[in-house]
């Protein structure tokens, strides 16, 4: 090879090599920014969700759904009567005044802390709430079964809905106390994996015992099968179960720790 040509091949050669190089880095960055390291740092992988299992849980999740279910009806009962209110002539401002009966679901907060702090310990941080909560509701719901169609008349042909507005904020009061308990009930009831199943029971419960007491009232009513005094002793009735239900379930406070 001539003189000349040494040079020439020479740079060819350095050329190769620097585009090899090249071709190198550019396939070991975008294999490290697939790996998820740029710049020589990994990121975190991301925490396995752990899978459902229902194993000794499935009788914890129907007796959240009975309870979220009651939750629900009377906030349909109070639909109905509102309903029969504007059915009957009541005015807008009596309408207004009954509204304000579920005002206590907004303001629970500023008791809750009491209903998670006080508790009986030989009973159970919420059976102390549950139990008397359920009794009274469903007390509560007995005596109003025989007044509630004559407190409708006289709030629509008197104008005065302000008895029915304080009988209901009194129901929704317990309700919402209720609520309470079972919310923090149902993270210590369910094992850690099927704690997220506690809202969907809410969800579920709730809309369906709303959904029967008022959708499902006026149905069976209009078709002649059931009397509003009838329809509210039978929930009342369901209250004073649930409330047996809730005394023959074990509430296990060692699981606060573990959850």
């Amino acid at each position: 090879m001539s003189s000349s040509a040494q040079p020439l091949a020479r740079r060819q050669s350095q050329r190769l090599l620097l585009s090899s190089e090249k071709k190198s880095k550019t396939k070991s960055y975008y294999a490290n920014t697939t790996n998820g390291r740029l710049g020589g740092k990994q990121t975190p992988p991301k925490p396995k969700r752990d899978k459902l299992d229902l194993t000794g849980d499935r009788l914890n999740i129907c007796l959240l759904l009975l309870l979220y279910t009651l939750q629900g009806v009377p906030m349909g009962l109070s639909s109905t009567v509102a309903f029969s209110l504007t059915e009957k002539g009541a005015s807008f401002s009596d309408q207004g005044v009954f509204s304000l009966a579920s005002w206590p679901f907004s303001l629970k907060i500023l008791w809750a802390p009491m209903i998670d702090a006080l508790y009986v310990k030989r009973i159970g941080q919420r059976r102390t709430w549950l139990i008397p909560l359920q009794l009274l509701v469903g007390a509560a719901l007995f005596v109003l079964s025989g007044n509630l169609e004559g407190m409708i008349e006289n709030g629509a042909k008197f104008g005065d809905a302000k008895p029915l507005a304080m009988t209901f904020f009194s129901i929704y009061f317990l309700l919402a106390s209720q609520d309470v308990a079972v919310d923090g009930w149902a993270i210590t009831m369910l094992k850690r994996e099927n704690v997220g199943l506690a809202s969907t029971c809410n969800a579920v419960g709730q809309t369906f015992g709303f959904f029967a007491s008022f959708t499902g009232f006026l149905v069976l009513n209009a078709r002649g099968y059931c009397e509003l005094k009838g329809f509210v002793m039978f929930w009342s009735a369901m209250f004073f179960l649930s409330s047996l239900a809730v005394f023959l379930k074990r509430e296990d406070m060692g699981r606060i720790g573990r959850n």
